[in-house]
């Protein structure tokens, strides 16, 4: 209720003040306001406030707070509550509850509680204007009327005393607007109150007195027409809701108007000019708006005309507000607010505007003139004409055209002037500058508790919760279903606030869960706000209803696309005989100025337009109606199959940033036309759809999508063509995880699949994937013909992928010079290619040449180079981690484990523990282990490996499986627990022998050298040294155990013995040196 909304101030008070008019509120000596937590605690003090300095007995607050459920022990009970809140008002002040006989007393001055001080003031301003001291009348309930702050008691609804108190304070808060409206009509200022009379009684129709004072202030601003309106409307109510007639005040006061015999107010005294109109009082803090606000200083600085734009319920009314109570001509009352909301026809503009001011010195009768001559504007002009004015004009996108007119001859008559206006559209007239009011920043999916704080929207849902749950806290438990609202609901101010007022009845996550039926949910508005603005629906509907024919059909299907539109795509579906595809622009451009649709420009310079999710919801259910929707859906689905297949091609070359820009920016729509084929039961064009995104998902990193669509698709039933299986069939080695590279007989089945199917002659990326999964399956042979066969085609990208596929196989089988020279060709290749995510592959083989030579220096900024293309292509984090897990082990290597522990911090930013069912968790906890190990604190590594998840060290997990086997057996020899090495290392062993893994076989063969030493067989560990270079073609000479190993083993054996045993390893064939190993282990 809008009692305060034309106060002039009033006194501060010093002490401990209370305050329940409204949320309940405490402000200590110092005028800080103090936190008061807990709903028991906060409603005990809002019991004792009611009667401060009288006291409250221990029945009547046992009933208050707990009502018919007490508590088992309640006086216990209700004495630790009072001495909780003793200790906030100690902290606050000079504030106190007392004990006594009868119960207890807050002991505060009664003027240090609002409603108390609002009742003194309402009692002595009534009997001044019984008096007829109206001036003083005047001054005392506007001083009532400023501590008002809204719905008393609001928070307590539930508690016993809560009803009769609000009830009781509304009734006299009623009176005082009543009281000062007859004040300011005898003192010639009751036009400016019109507004908070209109408002008041929109909402209590049949309260006569208030009926017949807006009529006298309706007849006094010269609308006469109104005031008998506003008499009928009343009058049918009563008549309807009552079943009586109206009082003989209210018919006097309508005969009076019909005769002109209604008295004329006095004129009040030395007026000369308008005094400021109210700015609308706030009851809630403002939140997230700094960039905005620092943005409408300098454009009011600047610029005459300013104009808030943005859709429905982004907050620009409370923007301007705020603005304009920081513009210098507030300060000097030079500051007029016009509500037009609620102005239905534009006719009367100038003078609801006219009226707003206030015109003090305008008597009835002139007021009446200026109307009837259409004088009005040029009144207008003469009031704001002197000094510097500020003229807020609210709403005004249902009369664009006459509010447009109006600013333009004002500005123009008006030198000191400078208006703001907020609407869902520009005015579009000359020198007019445009603050666009979008909705709030949101913070990311996966956000941290500290890090939602950060967001302007989740800080505005945080203290509006707190208004209907005080108790409510943003910890670890609800921070992602808040994020989820917030990011659901697009960050919108009103839409966020309701949700927030869902919290009295809802959890965060059950309002999470239910947003899919916004509409439905968000309808719990302040009940004294506009219809407009008390639902979201509302909110949309009332832009809705200002679109013309195309603008809403275009509208319509657009809310196909989940992820936003160029104007082309929206050409191609949106597009009929009813909407041209040459009108296409220019309705989108008009949709735009209407705040129903955002442009943008995307990292690819093309401009985009998008609809907030609220708003394209809306559109959706105007879609459904109109019968067209799966008409659209599937033009829509069917240009996302085209444009997707037309990506895939340009995201290998020399084009692929710029369509790895597009993937991105139409994932969302992508998406959305699989759901959709999906559920049409289209299995051709889903297979299509999902394999145009598949190269996109892999080299950006999303491998989580293959989980998500691609077991759903193989289960669809529908003729597809094999090649095309084939290749959807590799892609469940993203699905089915990591552990498959260690299924040898899965992955051959599907090299042979694919082989048999030539899908690489199909799909270019096959050329990279069929002889890669075939070796790993321990099929060479077919693995070396698949090489072969790409080798034969064309593409100059397969030419480049199949080098790569040719290196992997150099390592694989051993040949290390094979492998970093098809590598080297690789690199050249992609980079002339332009091909950033194959020339970082090559750059990762690379990296591990120059760490195998010792090279570290330069394997570290190679693999950092690889880092930076990553972060091109816009790669997930997961991705990002494990790549500078790359960095931190040739840090480590290389000796610098400051600097690799370091790098590793911030690898472990990047990840939670559950990244890919903790995959990445482990290798991080991998690395962590490796250093302590190189530091020498080889009980720590234990310590790290012990916590590892149980299954850690299971087949399952594939090729991590081994690497954790190897690590626990290096710990385990630098603890001397040669036994638990030699364990470690039979099951590394046996797994890596399976795939034919000579690279991991190597690393395996030094630690048997390493268990060798333990066992004083200097010379066998030297052999095994041997293997290993005969494994993996090369020693790794970028190895500090080994290094170290070295060192020990010729000093013991020297060097000529050293040598002889180690060259007898060096020269075994591959079979008899996996042979060696493996009666080793065996024998033991």
């Amino acid at each position: 209720m809008r009692i305060g909304a034309l106060s002039s101030g009033s006194a501060r008070l010093v002490g401990v003040r209370v305050g329940i008019l409204g949320p309940l509120r405490v402000y200590a000596d110092d005028g800080a306001e103090v936190e008061i937590g807990g709903t028991r605690l906060r409603g005990l003090l809002a019991r004792l406030a009611l009667d401060a300095g009288r006291p409250v007995s221990v029945d009547a607050l046992l009933d208050g707070l707990w009502g018919d459920q007490p508590p088992t022990d309640a006086a216990n009970a209700l004495q630790s509550l009072v001495s909780r809140l003793r200790r906030v008002l100690r902290a606050a002040g000079d504030g106190a509850v007392r004990a006594n006989g009868q119960g207890y007393t807050l002991d505060l001055n009664p003027d240090a509680v609002d409603a108390h001080r609002f009742e003194r003031l309402a009692r002595d301003g009534k009997r001044a204007l019984g008096n007829g001291k109206h001036a003083e009348a005047a001054e005392l309930l506007a001083e009532a009327a400023e501590l008002w702050r809204g719905s008393p008691l609001d928070e307590f609804a539930e508690a016993s005393f809560a009803a009769p108190a609000a009830a009781r304070l509304v009734e006299l808060g009623l009176a005082v607007l009543e009281d000062r409206a007859e004040a300011e009509l005898h003192l010639g200022g009751a036009v400016r109150m019109l507004p908070a009379l209109e408002e008041v009684g929109a909402k209590y129709p049949l309260r006569e007195r208030l009926t017949a004072l807006r009529m006298r202030v309706l007849h006094a601003a010269g609308r006469q027409s109104e005031a008998l309106r506003v008499y009928e409307q009343t009058r049918n109510a009563l008549a309807d809701e009552l079943g009586i007639d109206p009082s003989t005040e209210l018919s006097e006061t309508h005969l009076a108007i019909l005769r002109g015999e209604l008295a004329e107010p006095s004129r009040p005294v030395a007026r000369p000019e308008p005094g400021s109109a109210p700015l609308p009082t706030q009851l809630t803090s403002f939140v997230g708006r700094d960039v905005e606000l620092a943005q409408l200083d300098e454009l009011l600085h600047s610029s005459r005309l300013v104009t808030l734009v943005g859709p429905g319920g982004a907050g620009k009314t409370r923007l301007a507000t705020e603005a304009a109570q920081r513009h210098r001509a507030h300060e000097h009352q030079r500051v007029w607010f016009v509500p037009l909301a609620g102005l239905a026809d534009g006719a009367d503009l100038a003078g609801v505007v006219l009226t707003a001011l206030g015109a003090a010195d305008v008597s009835t009768r002139e007021v009446a003139l200026l109307l009837a001559t259409h004088d009005a504007v040029a009144r207008l002009a003469e009031l704001l004409g002197v000094g510097e004015s500020l003229l807020v004009l609210d709403n005004c996108e249902h009369l664009i055209g006459r509010a447009a007119a109006l600013c333009d001859v004002l500005l123009a008559n008006c030198p000191g002037l400078r208006i703001m206006v907020t609407s869902r559209e520009p005015l579009a007239i000359t020198g007019e500058a445009l603050c666009v009011v979008g909705s709030l920043a949101v913070p990311e999916l996966g956000s941290s508790t500290d890090q939602a704080k950060e967001s302007p929207a989740v800080r505005l849902f945080l203290d509006r919760a707190r208004a209907v749950r005080p108790d409510f806290v943003l910890d670890d438990s609800v921070v992602n279903s808040v994020v989820e609202i917030c990011r659901q609901l697009d960050g919108l101010p009103l839409a966020v606030e309701l949700a927030a007022a869902r919290l009295r009845a809802m959890t965060a996550a059950q309002i999470a869960e239910r947003l899919v039926d916004r509409f439905r949910l968000l309808t719990s508005g302040s009940r004294t706000a506009l219809p407009r603005q008390r639902t979201l629906r509302a909110v949309v509907e009332w832009s809705w209803d200002l679109l013309e024919e195309p603008e809403r059909l275009l509208a319509m299907r657009m809310s196909v696309f989940a992820a936003g539109a160029t104007v082309t795509a929206l050409e191609q579906v949106c597009a009929d005989d009813r909407l041209p595809a040459s009108d296409v622009l220019y309705v989108l451009a008009s949709l735009t100025d209407k705040s129903i649709v955002d442009n943008y420009v995307t990292d690819t310079g093309r401009p985009r337009y998008r609809m907030l999710e609220t708003i394209r919801a809306y559109a959706d259910e105007r879609l459904v109606e109109s019968g067209e929707r799966s008409v659209v859906q599937e033009a829509f689905a069917a240009h996302c199959v085209d444009y997707a297949q037309e990506q895939d091609l340009r995201i290998r070359g020399s084009t692929q940033l710029e369509a790895d820009l597009v993937f991105d920016a139409e994932h969302g729509n992508f998406l959305a036309a699989l759901h959709w084929f999906i559920d049409a039961g289209r299995r051709l064009e889903a297979v299509r759809l999902l394999r145009a995104l598949s190269w996109y998902w892999i080299v950006t990193g999303r491998d989580q999508f293959f989980g998500e669509f691609v077991p759903v698709v193989r289960k669809m039933s529908g003729e597809v063509p094999g090649w095309e299986l084939a290749v959807l069939r590799f892609s469940e080695l993203a699905v089915l995880g990591p552990g498959n590279l260690l299924n040898t007989e899965w992955l051959r089945g599907m090299a042979k699949e694919t082989a048999d199917m030539n899908a690489m002659d199909h799909y270019a990326p096959m050329v990279l994937l069929e002889p890669v999964v075939a070796m790993l399956g321990g099929d060479i042979e077919l693995g070396e013909r698949r090489i072969a066969h790409g080798y034969e085609t064309s593409d100059g990208w397969a030419q480049a992928a199949v080098r790569l596929a040719d290196a992997f196989a150099g390592y694989y089988v051993g040949d290390a010079e094979r492998g970093r020279l098809r590598v080297q060709e690789a690199h050249d290749r992609f980079r002339e290619l332009g091909d950033q995510w194959g020339l970082m592959r090559a750059l990762l083989a690379i990296a591990g040449d120059y760490s195998v030579d010792g090279e570290h220096a330069k394997a570290i900024e190679t693999h950092e180079e690889g880092m930076r293309i990553l972060r091109e292509l816009g790669t997930s984090q997961e991705d990002l981690a494990v790549h500078l897990t790359y960095v931190v082990q040739e840090l480590g290597r290389s000796g610098d484990l400051e600097q690799a522990w370091a790098r590793l911090r911030e690898a472990e930013g990047m990840l939670g523990p559950d990244s890919w069912d903790g995959f990445f968790y482990v290798a991080l906890s991998l690395h962590r282990s490796e250093l302590y190990r190189l530091r020498g604190d080889f009980d720590a590594a234990a310590e790290v490996l012990a916590g590892l998840p149980d299954d850690a060290r299971d087949p399952g997990v594939g090729l991590l499986h081994t690497l954790v086997r190897q690590e626990t057996a290096l710990v385990a020899i630098g603890r001397n627990e040669p036994e638990l090495a030699r364990v470690e290392v039979r099951t590394g062993f046996l797994d890596a022998r399976t795939r034919r893994d000579l690279p991991d076989l190597a690393g395996i063969a030094e630690s048997l050298g390493m268990i060798k030493e333990l066992e004083n067989a200097d010379a066998d560990a030297a052999k095994f040294l041997g293997i290993a270079v005969a494994l993996r073609g090369l020693p790794d000479r970028g190895s500090p155990v080994r290094k170290a190993l070295v060192d020990r083993l010729t000093e013991r054996l020297g060097e000529p013995a050293y040598t002889a045993a180690y060259q007898s390893g060096v020269d075994m064939s591959i079979s008899d040196a996996l042979a060696a190993m493996s009666d080793y282990i065996a024998g033991d």
